[in-house]
């Protein structure tokens, strides 16, 4: 491959504004999440309120103005086309954020939304009544159940399904998967990985977070990825995530998961996000690296859909979380709702899950759902002030969504799986294999 990097005049500046992304500048910082997170629980407030401290009037102005500098010095110095169409793309998508973060300091929420749908897209109906199909089809199970208590929050979350489900009727019900699309998905998966760390998913034990730790540093070391870290962090999220500026995997110093989830974890964080970004740094564009605008659905939608190949459909209820939470609070059903609101229903989301699915204590699961469903809402409602109806982030819709635009796209088209991990590109996106085709990489 051509080791030429043509945008190397204008990588480093793009690159600057990362640190303005949605993720980092809706960071509260700790002990103010904890506080509002107590009062919540207690009923002390309707809802919370989150300061963002690192969101800045003046910061942001100075961002859009640089990049529209950026953009102008493309635009005369830069030559070739390709350079030209991918930097545009990404200035635009960069300049749609920081007008987002804007609304978000203002709190301006009708702006916010605007801008979020702008950036990260609006809900797909048809995917939320997938979501309200597969819930109701788990809750016949919590019926049967000689518990009262599993009885009656499956009759409880089965009357809210009810009256979304009556307004909405008559979407696409199904995907339908081909068994050969993802047998070559598998051995996509199998040749990269060349048979290791595939012990876990005969393992039946738990994983604390040092020996997480342990084990993703063997991966990065088994998978040739060099300068790149793993650190335990004590922070809001629970989630395991990459920091691709500081080059690190982010593990919460409370995460336990099994054997066979950590597999998933070495697929997701390493064998998708952190290898997309290392081939594209070695591609003849750096901005493959950081990504193509839009690459996000894509990239999310490809880790998501790995995990299922591995692990079967069979429990789809964490990933459909955040996109039901999302579609409930915009209101597709026809209710626009709060922080507050979406909350009471996930809750029961999610102690109906832990209940009847998991087989936790009614003790356990309340309290699990309870926290469950605070992480959810904390997701999505960032940036907001939580309190105005219909509006969040819509940023997560990428992990369902993409998942299941992905696998109708690589249905359609299987040639394309080989180049899947060239770089961090949407391959639905028809600009973009065309830059890939007129950088060679086939």
């Amino acid at each position: 491959m051509n080791k030429k990097k043509l945008d190397i005049n204008w990588f480093s500046r793009l690159e600057k504004f990362n640190k303005y992304g949605v993720v980092l500048c809706f960071d509260a910082e700790f002990k103010q999440f904890e506080k509002q997170k107590k009062l919540f629980f207690q009923n002390k407030i309707k809802n919370p309120s989150f300061n963002y401290y690192k969101l800045s009037d003046v910061s942001i102005r100075e961002v859009v103005m640089a990049l529209e500098k950026l953009w102008k010095d493309i635009q005369k110095k830069e030559k070739n086309q390709i350079v030209r169409e991918a930097y545009w793309g990404c200035i635009k998508h960069n300049i749609t954020v920081a007008n987002l973060l804007h609304q978000a300091f203002l709190k301006k929420m009708d702006s916010y939304l605007y801008y979020s749908i702008k950036a990260f897209g609006a809900p797909d109906i048809n995917i939320f009544y997938q979501d309200l199909i597969f819930i109701r089809n788990s809750i016949t199970t919590g019926k049967k159940s000689s518990k009262k208590e599993r009885v009656l929050v499956a009759k409880k979350l089965e009357n809210s399904l009810e009256k979304m489900l009556k307004l909405i009727k008559n979407k696409k019900n199904k995907n339908v998967y081909k068994k050969e699309v993802k047998d070559k998905i598998l051995e996509n998966i199998y040749q990269k990985t060349q048979g290791e760390f595939q012990q876990l998913l005969q393992e039946e034990r738990i994983y604390e977070a040092q020996e997480i730790k342990k084990v993703l540093i063997l991966a990065l070391k088994k998978f040739g990825i060099k300068g790149w870290g793993v650190i335990i962090n004590k922070g809001a999220s629970d989630n395991i995530n990459v920091n691709h500026e500081k080059k690190i995997i982010v593990i919460p110093h409370n995460r336990c998961v099994d054997a066979s989830y950590l597999y998933v974890v070495i697929i997701h964080e390493v064998l998708t996000h952190i290898l997309r970004f290392c081939n594209g740094l070695q591609s003849p564009l750096l901005l493959l690296s950081s990504g193509l605008a839009g690459y996000l659905k894509a990239e999310e939608g490809l880790a998501v859909m790995r995990e299922h190949c591995i692990m079967g459909e069979h429990n789809n209820s964490k990933l459909i979380a955040l996109h039901f939470a999302i579609c409930l609070a915009i209101g597709l059903d026809g209710t626009k709702r709060n922080f507050r609101e979406v909350f009471e229903i996930m809750k029961n989301y999610h102690y109906f899950d832990y209940l009847v699915n998991i087989k936790m204590s009614h003790e356990v699961a309340l309290e699990k759902s309870q926290e469950r469903a605070w992480q959810n809402c904390v997701r999505i409602f960032r940036g907001t002030d939580c309190s105005t109806r219909g509006v969040v982030l819509t940023k997560d819709l990428a992990y369902r969504e993409g998942s299941v635009h992905m696998w109708n796209f690589l249905q359609k088209n299987p040639q394309e799986i080989h180049r899947l991990d060239a770089g961090k590109y949407n391959p639905m996106d028809k600009s973009h294999r065309y830059i890939l085709d007129q950088l060679g990489i086939k």
